[in-house]
């Protein structure tokens, strides 16, 4: 693989009425965000072979829209080992199957995401603050270990001009 783009799943509620994590779904603005920047990066971005979402709901509507914008709404696939509270190695396991895959998004969680950014573009020594919505390319490098270089990073922000702060 040589891109990976890693996508923090919108703006959710703070609670979903069935009272579970899982089921929490994105708001009005995270899904707004969303439409713009899935928009922007599917015109700036070649497609991707793959896409790639946790099962919480708010990642697979998050999906949807970046599917969507690609004309892949159909081909969204489902992994379990992109939960919130998942291990970022978990992650560089996928990375590794997708090893024939020349570009995929994954649409997780925080801290998933922002530690997954770390650990494959610096030694520990970054940090990163990874709003709901935020979208990064890592241009993946050939080694034993995943690694690579961060080529962009982009939140709800750059698109409208308002900054939120929306729930994991």
């Amino acid at each position: 693989m040589n891109h990976l783009i890693l996508v923090r799943h919108g703006e959710a509620e703070a609670q979903s009425i069935a009272g579970r994590d899982a089921a929490r779904n994105l708001t009005r603005y995270g899904r707004d965000s969303l439409h713009r920047a899935a928009t922007w990066l599917a015109s700036s971005e070649p497609k991707p072979g793959r896409i790639i979402a946790s099962p919480y709901l708010r990642a697979q509507q998050t999906a949807k829209i970046v599917a969507t914008a690609f004309g892949m709404a159909d081909v969204i696939e489902t992994d379990e080992r992109l939960t919130p509270h998942s291990n970022f190695r978990l992650l560089f396991d996928i990375i590794e199957e997708m090893a024939d895959v020349d570009s995929l998004i994954m649409i997780s969680h925080n801290p998933l995401v922002s530690l997954a950014a770390v650990a494959l573009c610096s030694n520990g020594g970054m940090r990163l603050q990874y709003p709901p919505g935020a979208f990064c390319k890592i241009q993946l490098q050939r080694s034993r270990q995943p690694a690579g270089i961060l080529d962009w990073f982009v939140t709800p922000a750059c698109f409208d001009g308002q900054s939120h702060s929306g729930n994991g």
